[in-house]
């Protein structure tokens, strides 16, 4: 081939053959989505939660073998593209004796990019945290059975049924004492039991994002955490103000202010709109640039004619020169999530002389650059920051260390990546959509094998949700993941891209 091919090849092809084969015996019980014993050549081995454990040493045929029932009979969804290209293998060997060469390279950028990803990471290596060697006495793998409740069943899932070398003995039933009750973080906000008990104006009460909102909204970890932290906050401020305290005296020690940070495209503003919704207080978010100057938070002069006098937003005298409170301004005398986005874009030396003492006691700034006006006791400021993108600036660290709620927010975790794009999209199926969602992590994860961390950055799930659009508008599945995921690493490196499209895209059917 002309390029270099960048599909992860791995003995994973040879070893399926060996089990199609019976060359490699293997017997297996399935006890549940993330518990699997298996024997393999008579060596047991035991999967529980991404860890395999065995009483005897084992080869690295024995371990990409056991790798390979566990992705087989795994009921987690990111395994599909593994196990259906599997089939497809496993069907062109019993019928012809050999596989197709894509199908084989397939095989082995799903066992590498996807299903090896999935179990645990020796820190060290890199490699799966296979636990090789480690002794599993007799009683122990009785207290597996035990532990895992293995049911004699003949119920098995699909997927398991195309290996006829693998005995399947047993399936696991979990009793309903077993079952840990997961509370939904949205149902509890869209109850309204994080709505903070303050009667905001009309004019305010516009401002604040409708419940709703929260419908297409995925949590991560960070949102909640952000969530508590800020409805706690304004829970005490709250108390203060109802027994008589005002300013800086309500604000007290909760006035602190909170930093979202990580790559584009992680959801850092839209986490923000989410907080506001669910703490039901008015959204302010203010653009900031490397052109931003101290007017953006102290209010500005506008030129203006005689008919927008009367506008809300400007007061003064009849003189065409009018001040306009800014969007930071209103929100820092009124109340509500104030939202500085990428702020560390800002000339970091204006920004801490514009805002120093506003996000932190005495909590003022210079409204129209000279008249000292007190922050709002419900006035939260939050900043975003994307980390190491072209533009940013180090923020001043006596600035920055007045947000110290930092919550870092990155690519959610797999399953919620997929219900994002789930919900933020429309007229594709769920195959699609996994597809886009697995090419995009393939992508990721040869950008990170081939140390290249800057272009990373470059993709987000914005991308994965434009390949969606236009695969909903009928452009085919590699046109428009060619266009998402590859034209936009041209821009900042030709060569990358084409790698990527000849080793990653071009092999998808």
């Amino acid at each position: 081939m002309p390029r270099v091919h960048k599909s992860k090849f791995s003995n994973v092809f040879t070893i399926l053959v060996g089990i199609v084969k019976e060359e490699i015996k293997v017997a297996c019980a399935v006890c549940g989505s993330d518990k699997i014993y298996a024997e393999i050549n008579e060596k047991p081995v035991v999967f529980n939660n991404g860890e395999l454990s065995s009483r005897e040493t084992l080869s690295p045929k024995d371990i990409v073998a056991a790798a390979t029932v566990y992705y087989m009979t795994n009921a987690d969804p990111d395994y599909e593209e593994f196990q259906e290209t599997a089939k497809k293998v496993i069907s062109d060997i019993r019928s012809s004796g050999k596989a197709n060469y894509e199908d084989a390279l397939l095989l082995c950028d799903s066992f590498y990019y996807t299903a090896k990803n999935k179990l645990s990471q020796d820190p060290a290596s890199g490699s799966p945290a296979f636990i090789d060697g480690e002794p599993l006495s007799d009683e122990s793998i009785k207290e597996m059975g035990r532990f895992f409740k293995p049911n004699i069943s003949n119920d098995f899932p699909a997927n398991t049924s195309i290996f006829t070398a693998i005995d399947f003995k047993e399936k696991a039933t979990i009793s309903e004492s077993e079952k840990t009750t997961i509370v939904d973080i949205i149902s509890r906000c869209k109850s309204g039991e994080f709505i903070l008990p303050y009667e905001w104006s009309a004019d305010d009460r516009q401002l604040i994002p409708s419940l709703s909102f929260l419908d297409l909204y995925i949590p991560s970890e960070d949102f909640e955490d952000a969530l508590i932290t800020m409805h706690r906050a304004g829970t005490k401020i709250i108390q203060n103000m109802d027994i008589g305290k005002t300013g800086e005296n309500a604000i007290g020690n909760y006035g602190k202010c909170f930093a979202f940070i990580g790559k584009p495209g992680t959801g850092k503003s839209t986490m923000s709109k989410a907080l506001c919704a669910a703490l039901g207080m008015p959204y302010y978010p203010c653009t900031t640039t490397r052109y931003s100057e101290e007017d953006e938070y102290q209010g500005k002069l506008k030129i203006s004619s005689s008919e927008e006098t009367s506008s809300a937003g400007y007061t003064g005298s009849s003189s065409n020169f009018k001040f306009c409170k800014t969007p930071f301004l209103k929100g820092f005398e009124r109340g509500g999530i104030v939202v500085l986005e990428e702020f560390n874009l800002a000339d970091p030396g204006m920004l801490m002389g514009a805002i120093g003492q506003a996000i932190e006691k005495p909590f003022i700034i210079e409204k129209d650059g000279y008249l000292p006006t007190v922050r709002h006791p419900l006035c939260m400021i939050c900043v975003t920051c994307n980390i190491g993108t072209q533009g940013s600036q180090m923020p001043s660290e006596a600035l920055f260390s007045r947000t110290p709620h930092v919550f870092e927010i990155d690519d959610p975790a797999d399953e919620q990546f997929v219900k994002i794009l789930g919900k933020q999209t429309e007229d594709v199926s769920e195959k699609q959509i996994k597809t886009v969602y697995s090419t995009y992590r393939k992508v990721l994860d040869w950008l990170k094998t081939e140390n290249m961390p800057e272009l990373i950055k470059v993709l987000t799930l914005r991308h994965c949700l434009a390949a969606l659009d236009q695969i909903a508008a009928g452009i085919s599945t590699k046109k428009a993941l060619q266009r998402t995921l590859v034209n936009p690493l041209k821009v900042y490196a030709p060569d990358v891209a084409e790698d990527v499209k000849v080793g990653i895209i071009d092999i998808i059917k």
